[in-house]
């Protein structure tokens, strides 16, 4: 039996499910993670979904073109591009989740 976090049960989470957020490097940046109340087996459409999601997170989190480290200079994509982006991804990432969905209504 797979044992969880104490601050998982304090909050009810008994079913969890990880991916690994990659930088542009392919180098592990860090983990996203969902859980759920109820158990439950989480399907390869969960884990694309939130590879997905992933995705964004790093891309919102690399540092524009141009950037120094101490972030000195502005980026060179105009106010508001970046946000742009970011949000036709995640759209995106929606659209599939719901295609997903239905897939799946479809099939059941």
């Amino acid at each position: 039996m797979l044992r969880t976090a104490p601050s998982y049960a304090a909050h009810g989470i008994v079913s969890i499910v990880d991916v690994v957020i990659k930088a542009n490097d392919g180098q592990p940046y860090g983990i996203l993670e969902i859980g759920a109340d109820q158990p439950r087996d989480y399907d390869q459409y969960d884990i694309h979904f939130l590879n997905d999601f992933a995705s964004v997170l790093a891309e919102a989190s690399r540092p524009p073109p141009g950037r120094r480290a101490a972030g000195h200079r502005r980026s060179n994509e105009g106010p508001g591009r970046g946000k742009d982006r970011l949000l036709h991804e995640k759209n995106v990432a929606d659209l599939r989740l719901r295609q997903t969905r239905k897939w799946k209504r479809s099939v059941n």
